[in-house]
């Protein structure tokens, strides 16, 4: 991955760290919103203030790691490792070294991915986080339920319910659902 440090902006996929003097604390509100959203990439070794980024690189790269992987393993601190080796690089720019992680997207089965020993903690660096736009957001207890309602072999979106008809589906819903449908995708199957 070829990183150009003029080029970098944080948005809902990217996310920068200095980790000047170790594993920042916020990065867990990253990773736990990386996971929980889209997934998304963190550099650590480049700092940013009023949008402008620079490389600090990283001291000691294989303490940050040790770190890092002690961290993703440690149930008290996270609820779930879904990282490997293949997705965290050492990345070398203006001769200096960063580390850049590549979060995946959990499967629903997996989210939450929280911090700490409970999804619901309210108490800061602990909870479950969502990612909007370049920032980490504490999810609502409604968030976190229906993911945990999601991680159930059959989704409830996917289940038929016994004793219910067409007569029971609310027309003006559905005719709403259609339009709003046939703006975006005018040959959908489910416009007929």
């Amino acid at each position: 991955m070829e990183i150009d440090i003029y080029s970098i902006v944080e948005n809902e996929e990217v996310e920068c760290k200095e980790a000047a003097g170790g594993l920042p604390k916020d990065l867990w509100e990253t990773y736990s919103a990386f996971c929980n959203t889209n997934g998304g990439t963190i550099l650590l070794g480049i700092k940013e203030k009023k949008g402008i980024f620079s490389v600090t690189g990283i001291e000691n790269v294989d303490n940050i790691l040790k770190d890092l992987w002690d961290n993703l393993n440690n149930p008290k601190k996270v609820s779930s490792n879904i990282l490997n080796n293949s997705l965290i690089k050492i990345e070398e720019i203006d001769d200096k070294e960063i580390i850049v992680i590549n979060v995946p997207k959990a499967s629903r089965k997996e989210r939450p991915v929280y911090i700490g020993e409970n999804p619901f903690n309210e108490s800061k660096h602990s909870g479950t986080y969502r990612r909007n736009h370049s920032g980490d957001y504490k999810c609502s207890n409604e968030e976190i339920k229906r993911m945990i309602a999601d991680q159930l072999e059959e989704s409830q979106d996917s289940i038929i319910l016994d004793g219910f008809s067409m007569e029971d589906l609310n027309k003006d819903t559905i005719d709403s659902f259609r339009n709003r449908l046939r703006a975006v995708k005018p040959n959908h199957s489910y416009i007929s």
